[in-house]
């Protein structure tokens, strides 16, 4: 049986569908791997700034997060954002800057293979 991930991609600077259709039209082969969800939900926030929230549901999970993270740091640099943030389910925090090479995302998923990716956030 094959083992998937599911967690929230979380931006306030750009909305579901724009992540959704950019993040598809950039994975290439790896798109069959990897499911988008835009809940409906309530976006409530003291700032008064809408947050995105979009559900990826990642199949095969290494070459997949591979893709889905590279695509982020790709809108990140299209948006002026210096960095994508990758939090686990046990509060861990790692910051990735938005010019981080492809080659050196391979090592990054080295380190969190200990870890569930909760939540990546595009501040």
């Amino acid at each position: 049986m094959e083992i998937s991930s599911k967690f929230n991609i979380v931006s306030e600077n750009v909305t579901s569908e724009d992540l959704v259709s950019f993040l598809e039209s950039h994975l290439g082969a790896e798109k069959s791997n990897i499911k988008f969800e835009i809940p409906k939900m309530s976006r409530h926030l003291r700032s008064g700034i809408e947050q995105t929230i979009v559900v990826a549901i990642v199949g095969a999970i290494a070459t997949g997060v591979g893709a889905l993270l590279n695509g982020l740091l790709q809108i990140a640099i299209q948006r002026s954002i210096n960095k994508i943030v990758i939090q686990t389910k046990s509060g861990a925090r790692l910051e990735v800057p938005a010019d981080t090479p492809s080659e050196k995302i391979d090592e990054l998923l080295d380190k969190l293979k200990a870890f569930d990716i909760d939540k990546i956030y595009l501040p």
